[in-house]
């Protein structure tokens, strides 16, 4: 039989004294890892303990036919099954989802025109009572007001005052806020409306959208309340600015949101896709990029597929004129005359025949480079330059008065590649960086700093660097201050 209310709070008692978090074993039981009650406390938290250790006690595991029986196509199977394998909101390992969760959670994503996959349309999460948590991203809000409903003025936030929040019946201790804003296509009625009879501040109140939002004292407390590199009266403000365009417009078409994808490029993007940057463990906009990037080749390799060998090589031939550059268009060629300003030309030609392409030694910069061609291909091979126009850039630099041999623009490419990769040297690189955090952070915990829960892997290269920075600083400033130092 079921657990009435009176057995369930028997069992969180007893939890509680025994050492147990009240809200997991209420989380457990919502999830009928105790599907019963014989008046055994001892066996119940015993099946509670189980849960906590293990995934699959926590989680029902329906049968491969009944899990089918949850979706009604094909299709929505598929993204179920492709939902279980690698979607994090699906695999969290604190409260992951079980088959029933995982299939509603799809099946409205459909509903709705939204990729479950892509959090720039959804956030989806399980909190810590057993509840799934379905919105619809502040990523897609901002775009559908300001590219496909024409956008707005700036919005203004303002904190409710006590009165306000009484009024409201948002206790005293949270954090409430109001956000306002006119939409551009509402402009033109301000006027049509003082010319009406409308006082000018009465037709701006009856135009302006107006939204709120409240965050309670002990979230508010929480290190995880904002995402990284966002401050908590960020994530307020962004909930009273969606809150806003609900209020007014409700949520975006099915058609608005697929426009969206093609203005960003995501239109093409399938769950495969999102497997891709699953599999490279990129997370928040690093694997909406990715997944973007994946549909791309994909793309582009389907279209290759598709075309005859004839077709093919017309398609290579195409590229290779664009990286390197027409043969009857050469800007280099050194027989023109006269030579343009800012380009290389040969003032000393060899009176002999003109010598074959040879191959360089870049660790020699007096070897005999009379072919300009060869001295081109060779400093892509051996120098490592992207391509020609970028060996013709680099030239164009060293040489601005448009004079040089031959042997002289060896000589100078060869020391900027050298220049460069001495440079390059002095920077750390991605992972260095990722060590000097770990150490950082380890170090500012001993030392009782409060450091927010940052995530450095989803960032990039320049906001790691500025977060070792700020931890260096506020290490150094902490023990200065435990040994009484000015340094």
């Amino acid at each position: 039989m079921s657990l009435t209310n009176e057995q369930v709070e028997k069992i969180q008692a007893k939890a509680e004294k025994a050492g147990f978090d009240s809200d997991e074993v209420c989380r457990i039981l919502q999830v009928k890892a105790i599907a019963d009650y014989r008046g055994n406390l001892g066996s119940a938290l015993t099946k509670i303990e189980e849960a906590r250790t293990s995934t699959a006690t926590a989680v029902a595991v329906l049968p491969p036919g009944e899990i089918r029986g949850l979706y009604p196509s094909d299709e929505l199977y598929a993204l179920g099954q492709a939902a279980r394998a690698f979607a994090p909101w699906a695999n969290d390992d604190k409260y992951p989802f079980t088959d029933l969760e995982i299939a509603l959670t799809v099946r409205r994503g459909d509903t709705l025109g939204l990729d479950v996959f892509n959090p720039h349309e959804t956030q989806i999460w399980k909190d810590k009572r057993g509840n799934v948590n379905f919105q619809l991203a502040y990523t897609l809000m901002a775009g559908w007001a300001n590219y496909i409903l024409g956008g707005h003025t700036r919005p203004q936030y303002t904190d409710l005052t006590t009165d306000e929040k009484e009024e409201n019946g948002i206790p005293a201790g949270d954090h409430a806020c109001r956000c306002t804003f006119i939409m551009k296509s509402d402009l033109p009625l301000i006027t049509t409306m003082i010319d009406a009879g409308w006082t000018a501040q009465a037709a701006r109140d009856d135009l302006t959208l107006e939204g709120m939002a409240t965050v309670s004292a002990s979230d508010w407390a929480s290190m995880y309340f904002a995402p990284n590199a966002r401050s908590k009266r960020w994530k307020l403000e962004k909930r009273a600015y969606t809150d806003a365009l609900r209020r007014r417009f409700g949520t975006p078409s099915q058609g608005a949101i697929e426009e969206l994808r093609r203005a960003t490029g995501m239109d093409s993007v399938v769950a495969a896709d999102w497997k891709v940057a699953g599999e490279e463990g990129y997370m928040g906009d690093v694997a909406v990029k990715a997944a973007g990037m994946s549909a791309q080749t994909r793309a582009s390799k389907e279209e290759i597929d598709e075309k005859t060998p004839e077709e093919v090589e017309a398609v290579l031939v195409k590229n290779r004129t664009i990286l390197h550059g027409d043969e009857d268009d050469r800007d280099w060629d050194a027989n023109e005359s006269p030579a343009p300003a800012r380009r290389v030309k040969v003032t000393e030609r060899p009176s002999n025949e003109r010598i074959e392409k040879l191959v360089f030694d870049p660790d020699n910069p007096d070897a005999p480079c009379e072919d300009w061609d060869g001295m081109f291909a060779a400093a892509v091979e051996k120098l490592g330059y992207n391509a020609i126009p970028h060996v013709k850039n680099t030239l164009r630099k060293g040489f601005p008065d448009g004079k040089g041999t031959v042997p002289d623009a060896w000589a100078y490419l060869v020391e900027h590649q050298a220049e460069k990769a001495k440079s390059e040297d002095t920077y750390p690189t991605r992972a260095e960086m990722l060590g000097q955090w770990t150490t950082l952070w380890d170090k500012a915990k001993v030392l009782g700093l409060v450091v927010t829960g940052i995530e450095p892997s989803e960032m990039s290269d320049d906001d790691i660097s500025t977060v070792v920075d700020d931890l260096t600083i506020r290490i150094v400033a902490k023990e200065s201050e435990i040994k009484d130092v000015p340094f």
